[in-house]
């Protein structure tokens, strides 16, 4: 194979959760836009891959973290490495106010352009109302991302994004 596909999980907050807000920044500040670190470091700075990503998927049985990335196989090992490495960072270090207020600004404009349109709306509520939440949930989620701290962030990283918590698979040439 000319790729590996690497995937890193393990167990996440529902939305119901009152830490739901933090985990959502902190997974936005590790891999979950653009600009977080993941995509920073082994994508803008290493180039081992196009399209990194963590995101948090919610099922009936329970919420995951899924982080992934697709690497030519040469690189298999560093960018494991590395997607290591920031998960740590985020159980050692405290982001930026600049880091968290980006986050922060995502994830509002984010939820806003969601329900902007009424199919965007319906789509919205009809996942929140299969998750036993409801339109109180959405107006009151922006207000509970203004009031994600640092230390909120840092304390995700500590007991729901820690490498220690997680698995890793890879999928590719065994050689």
């Amino acid at each position: 194979s000319v790729q590996s596909s690497i995937r890193i999980g393990g167990p996440a907050l529902r939305r119901d959760d009152p830490r739901f807000a933090a985990l959502q920044l902190a997974n936005l500040l590790y891999g979950g836009y653009f600009s977080g670190r993941l995509i920073q470091n082994i994508r803008e700075d290493k180039g081992y891959t196009y399209s990194p990503r963590s995101k948090i998927e919610h099922g009936a049985a329970g919420s995951t973290l899924v982080v992934e990335a697709d690497v030519a196989t040469d690189f298999t090992a560093p960018a494991l490495l590395e997607m290591w490495y920031e998960l740590g960072r985020l159980s050692t270090l405290r982001p930026t106010d600049e880091e968290l207020d980006n986050a922060r600004q995502y994830a509002s404009g984010t939820l806003a352009m969601s329900i902007a349109t009424q199919a965007g709306l319906a789509n919205t509520l009809s996942t929140l109302i299969g998750d036993g939440l409801d339109l109180g949930w959405l107006r009151e989620h922006p207000g509970r991302l203004t009031n994600v701290t640092a230390q909120d962030i840092y304390d995700m990283g500590v007991h729901k994004l820690a490498p220690k918590l997680l698995a890793a698979v890879v999928i590719g040439d065994a050689a």
